[in-house]
């Protein structure tokens, strides 16, 4: 058995800069809406209010069609910059690029301005260089993009509607917001502001400090209320008819690993700026590709289920029922996604599907964001203690991110990085190996090399 290594770090850096320039495009229409509402709103009362609206409406459809690669909106997207920032430049009502009086506003203005241009002329640059030689390119998949249009599905933010309890921390979270508005309705004004400059940034630095706790409640309380919005796996199969995704780990890295993600995949704005679990991120990126089930940690039945997978909880008794249940999703699943541990049930999972050809062809070992030493040694277990399986003992773990076997061949995926956009690219890459049938040699599949097998 050979080794092909298919690399991912160019179609991750595609997809991040196509997506910051996609977002910051999304920036520059709420600016652009709020410029025209202000500027014909005056004049021609309504009149503003409606093109304010379609000049947002119309940013944010260019945003969705440019990550989909498509060339006439990053035509269009150029002309709106090109025009926003002539009309920033000349408005005759403003001092220009550069007032008088430097302040702190100033610099958060500029920044609001033009640091999205920056963006989006990165991202389209990107582009064009895929769009003019995508040869140059190997390592992309069949398909580049992060979002791939109306067959999309991402992970619902609720799944089960009808929770009391999910629509009690939902007004609960709300809560936190009303106080901060009240007590900025309420605050007097500070006649002393304008006097010193230095002043003016220490006071909106301590209202924006101030905030920070508030906003921390509402998004606990919201992720709280998406957690009692839960179902267990067997009702969300019942639900959802697609074919089901098995997600095997060890429980203890249910809470343990953890990492920041941006809103995507079911999340929203506000849940960016707190960390979620590592199998938050894997299996709300997997919904696209069916529902997400694993087996509870039976000691947490009568807790509120984390976020993630849905979960089936079976009795961990004498004869081992969980097996039996585990061995069933196996075999209806049709991407079995596995993060490399140590632990005992681990080790009997991953024999259990190495010896099964069929299981096996449909395994994805991921191999999480942990500390070189601490994934070396969950590498060297399962090379010792699964059989049969000849794993490469001397891969390179600084750049793995997964690994699955097709036929005869195993196929590692690598790349630079370990952020949310770099997984989420190696899982897409890992669904079209197995679900595409894609062939791995000859096709562009990525930087292809041939390692001994220990």
């Amino acid at each position: 058995m050979k080794t092909i290594v298919s690399d991912v770090s160019r179609v991750t850096l595609f997809r991040t800069r196509l997506g910051h320039a996609a977002s910051s495009m999304k920036v520059i229409g709420v600016v652009s809406a709020f410029l025209v509402i202000v500027k014909i709103n005056s004049d021609f009362i309504g009149l503003g209010l409606a093109l304010g609206i379609f000049t947002l409406w119309f940013a944010f459809r260019l945003s969705k069609h440019l990550r989909l690669g498509e060339t006439y909106a990053a035509i269009l997207i150029i002309l709106w910059v090109v025009g926003f920032s002539t009309w920033t430049l000349i408005d005759p009502g403003s001092e220009g690029l550069i007032p008088k009086k430097m302040s702190f506003n100033w610099v958060i203005g500029i920044l609001t301005f033009y640091l999205p241009i920056y963006f989006i002329i990165r991202g389209l640059l990107e582009l064009r260089a895929y769009k003019t030689n995508p040869n140059e390119m190997e390592s992309f998949t069949l398909h580049p993009w992060e979002d791939r249009g109306k067959i999309e599905r991402k992970h619902p933010k609720f799944l089960n509607k009808k929770s009391f309890m999910a629509y009690v921390f939902i007004l609960l979270c709300i809560l936190p917001v009303l106080f901060l508005w009240a007590a900025h309705i309420m605050q007097p004004p500070d006649t002393s502001l304008g006097i010193s400059e230095s002043y003016d940034i220490g006071y909106k630095i301590g209202n924006f400090l101030f905030a920070l706790p508030f906003w921390w409640m509402a998004i606990t309380l919201y992720r709280r209320a998406r957690r009692h919005a839960m179902l267990p796996g067997n009702k969300l199969l019942k639900k959802d008819n697609r074919d089901v995704i098995l997600y095997l780990r060890a429980f203890l890295d249910d809470s343990t690993i953890k990492m920041r993600a941006r809103n995507n995949d079911g999340r929203i704005f506000l849940e960016r700026f707190v960390k979620i679990t590592f199998e938050e991120l894997v299996t709300d990126h997997l919904w696209r590709y069916g529902p997400v089930v694993a087996i509870g940690d039976p000691h947490t039945k009568s807790k509120l289920v984390p976020l993630g997978a849905a979960r089936d909880f079976v009795p961990n008794a004498e004869n081992d029922p969980w097996k039996q249940k585990v061995v069933d999703l196996m075999q209806q699943a049709s991407i079995i996604v596995a993060v490399v541990n140590q632990s005992p049930g681990f080790i009997w999972e991953m024999n259990t599907i190495i010896k099964d050809k069929k299981l096996k062809s449909k395994l994805v070992l991921l191999l999480p964001p942990l500390k070189a030493q601490d994934l070396r040694s969950r590498w060297d277990t399962l090379v010792s203690e699964v059989t049969g399986a000849k794993f490469p003992q001397d891969i390179d773990l600084t750049n793995a991110r997964a690994m699955l076997f097709l036929k005869d061949q195993a196929v590692v995926i690598t790349a630079d990085k370990r952020n949310d956009w770099t997984y989420e690219t190696v899982l897409d890459k890992a669904a079209e190996l197995i679900l595409g049938n894609e062939v791995v040699e000859g096709d562009g599949v990525g930087v292809v090399a041939v390692a001994s097998i220990a």
